[in-house]
């Protein structure tokens, strides 16, 4: 395959947004997670070794999620939900069949990744989230670890990393820093066209959202 777009991270409206503008019908890891930017790059090393398992995973009501441990991300749309949003009480009833959801998931991911000839991955904003308690620090070199660890992983396939909304006061050096790595598109922000739509408003402008991922789609492959 040519192109290869996906999502890594922070969140579903991103991935909401790739798939609307790139007509994208397969899904990966990162698409309904909300994964602090500081644990992209070990998720990626680790080749998605989640961790799926009882002993790794707890619900949370700050936000109502469910945390997995190991990363610090939260699986946000894995487990079912009753009245108001809340996760259902037997939430560990289906951790088998998210762990090998996303068995299938990673192996996608990394079998498209190899066959790319060159690869976008896009970040959006920081993934920061009140349970998140990892000690693993957000520092000025968090998207150049996440290039070089995508490079290692798909060591053919050239890799452009776009970050969207890094404007957040954790990012701000981050960005900086980025700015000078040629592997690294640092996108303008995402315009608000008022057309939001009915029942995914968490994707907020999709014209916004299409016109900055086809600059960033433009920047990578030179095309179109």
């Amino acid at each position: 395959m040519p192109e290869f777009i996906a999502s890594i991270g922070t969140n579903c409206e991103v991935a909401f947004n790739i798939r609307n503008t790139f007509a994208i019908e397969q899904a990966y890891p990162f698409d309904w997670w909300f994964t602090p930017v500081q644990a992209v790059a070990a998720i990626l090393r680790d080749r998605f070794d989640l961790s799926v398992e009882e002993s790794n995973l707890s619900h949370t009501t700050t936000p109502e999620s469910v945390l997995n441990h190991k990363y610090g991300f939260l699986h946000h749309h894995d487990f079912p939900r009753g009245e108001g949003e809340r996760v259902l009480p037997q939430w560990r009833d289906e951790i088998p069949t998210v762990a090998a959801k996303y068995r299938f998931l990673g192996d996608r991911f990394i079998a498209n990744g190899e066959r790319a000839d060159s690869a976008l991955f896009i970040l959006n904003g920081d993934g920061t989230h009140r349970a998140y308690t990892s000690p693993r620090p957000l520092d000025e070199s968090v998207y150049a670890e996440i290039v070089a660890v995508a490079q290692d992983l798909f060591p053919r396939t050239r890799i452009t990393l776009a970050i969207f909304n890094g404007q957040s006061e954790p990012l701000v050096a981050a960005v900086k820093a980025a700015e000078a790595d040629p592997r690294i598109v640092v996108a303008g922000p995402v315009k608000d066209y008022g057309d939001r739509m009915q029942g995914r408003l968490f994707a907020k402008s999709l014209r916004g959202w299409s016109e900055a991922l086809m600059a960033v789609r433009t920047a990578a492959f030179g095309t179109v």
